[in-house]
């Protein structure tokens, strides 16, 4: 791993996950540096338009109104420039039908939020080591469902 911070991106429209997902990052022992958004539309918006400073990761919720999580990332993965940056759809719920459909459309893994901040932290990193062992290529098919353990 670099130096360097690793870039995330979190989009979801809920305040308190938000700044839970922060602490969590902030908690873990990697460098990280966060960019939030309320809606995938914000963050759409932006990666339309920026060409630099992209991240190295997205996490992307998915029950989000105007823009759901499965349309925006369809919607990112058909940017040519995003087509290949992992996307980590970050949910309460993990349907296994709505799994396949979310991996076929182009995310790498399938986060449930977890019950308790120690497991968010946990799984975080999980993740998160997850992308930068394999540089971000491909999906994680042994672990495309991450979920806390009960």
């Amino acid at each position: 791993m670099s130096k360097d911070s690793i870039r995330i991106f979190l989009v979801d429209d809920d305040e308190d996950d938000r700044d839970l997902f922060k602490d969590a990052i902030n908690e873990i022992p990697l460098k990280t540096r966060i960019n939030t958004f309320t809606s995938g539309i914000e963050l759409i918006s932006l990666l339309e338009h920026e060409n630099h400073n992209w991240p190295q990761l997205i996490f992307l919720d998915l029950n989000m109104p105007i823009m759901g999580g499965e349309e925006c990332l369809q919607r990112l993965r058909s940017i040519p420039k995003l087509d290949s940056m992992p996307i980590i759809v970050y949910s309460t719920i993990v349907v296994d039908s709505l799994a396949d459909r979310l991996s076929e459309i182009g995310a790498n893994m399938y986060l449930q939020k977890p019950s308790s901040f120690p497991q968010l932290k946990s799984l975080l990193e999980q993740c998160i080591t997850s992308v930068l062992q394999t540089k971000g290529e491909g999906k994680y098919p042994d672990q495309f469902i991450v979920r806390e353990d009960r």
